[in-house]
């Protein structure tokens, strides 16, 4: 099916290194093949299933200031109408099985911020801090699900899998051959399914999934131009934690995370 789709993009300069930009553009996504044949004896699929469309908007800033001082700033919008998604319902004998189907239109908006600061000391040593962090109000607008033989609202319920806040800031440090970086990750709560089911079902598939922090740590060494070596700690605190609630393989359950990890490598340039 051919789909006619809108883009516009422009930009404002206001001067060699700071500019305003924004665009509007829509999508379309047709019911697929993949969508009507279930994937397992566990799964069915509605046979009314609608094709999906929408648009998005986004708006902001970005360039330098005071020499030192990098920043991207953007404002988003998302329009998502007979959305696709999963449901964990129960048949008549009890049984919960997965239902894909059209559930709702959603709108999510949101706000992408960049800032990055470098600061030399000397001629060999240069220090940066930064910080990507990104709020989303992402929800449901209209929509109805069954669940227990009863049609259930879930309009200005939260979209499932969509964190408040998702934020990634680090601080880099460079003395001559040498470079190391420190990253601290932050990711808000957020559910598993449309109806925002805060108590995790018998099988796992439905449920709260909790915010969760790390801190990672990566160095690299050059010696003598010729060899290079890198080191890495991931999880340094060894944080226990689990990112989503699989409804099929391998689930249902939970998806751990991984515990402390080290990294070690050598390379030789030839």
């Amino acid at each position: 099916r051919r789909q006619r789709k809108m883009c516009i993009r422009g930009k404002y300069n206001v001067n060699k290194e700071n500019v305003f930009y924004g665009g509007i553009s829509e999508a379309y996504r047709p019911v697929i093949f993949k969508d009507i044949i279930p994937a397992s004896t566990l799964e069915k699929a509605d046979k009314n299933l609608k094709d999906a469309k929408g648009f998005n908007v986004e708006a902001g800033t970005r360039g330098k200031l005071f020499t030192r001082l990098q920043y991207d700033i953007s404002y988003f919008h998302i329009t998502y109408n007979n959305r696709l998604g999963t449901v964990v319902l129960q048949d008549n004998a009890g049984q919960p099985f997965i239902y894909r189907t059209n559930i709702g239109d959603s709108r999510s908006n949101g706000l992408e911020v960049y800032i990055q600061y470098k600061h030399p000391f000397g001629n060999s040593l240069f220090t940066s801090i930064y910080s990507s962090t990104a709020y989303f109000d992402a929800r449901y607008i209209k929509g109805e699900v069954a669940s227990g033989g009863a049609n259930k609202s879930i309009e200005n319920q939260r979209i499932e899998a969509v964190p408040k806040w998702i934020s990634r800031n680090g601080i880099d440090i460079n003395y001559k051959n040498f470079s190391s970086t420190f990253l601290y990750s932050y990711v808000s709560s957020s559910y598993s399914d449309a109806f925002n089911t805060f108590t995790p079902s018998a099988n796992g598939a439905r449920g709260y999934v909790p915010s969760y922090s790390l801190l990672d740590f990566n160095a690299s060494l050059r010696v003598a131009q010729l060899y290079q070596i890198r080191f890495g700690i991931n999880n340094i605190f060894n944080k226990q934690y689990f990112t989503k609630r699989p409804t099929f393989y391998p689930g249902p359950g939970i998806w751990p995370s991984d515990g402390r990890g080290f990294t070690f490598t050598v390379g030789v340039k030839i």
